[in-house]
């Protein structure tokens, strides 16, 4: 599956399985397992989803990721009171899981 399939099967299952991030991301590694992904877990799959991020060109991100501009726009700002920002190189698995978080959550409010 090419990256921008991957990206846009990530995009409708956000749309069409509106849920907490934990519980998003369980429903979509089984998604993945059952199309063609053999993710050993979660944190893999965070990992990969992110790999892909940064090897998709980022303007088509825009374009067509529902929330991805937020996630970018906003990953070195603080949005709530307990909300960490983590760095990109340093905690690269933290990053990604609060990247795609903050994506849900623009999408669901």
């Amino acid at each position: 599956m090419n990256n921008k399939k991957f990206l846009l099967d990530l995009n409708n299952h956000m749309d069409n399985n509106p849920s907490y991030p934990g519980d998003w991301y369980n429903l979509f590694i089984n998604y993945c397992n059952n199309n063609g992904n053999s993710f050993k877990n979660t944190d893999e799959m965070i990992l990969y989803i992110g790999s892909i991020f940064r090897e998709t060109d980022e303007k088509w991100c825009r374009e067509n990721i529902k929330g991805y501009s937020h996630s970018e726009d906003n990953k070195n700002n603080w949005l709530s009171k307990g909300q960490t920002v983590f760095d990109e190189e340093k905690e690269k698995l933290n990053f990604w899981y609060r990247f795609i978080s903050q994506m849900l959550v623009y999408r669901y409010g």
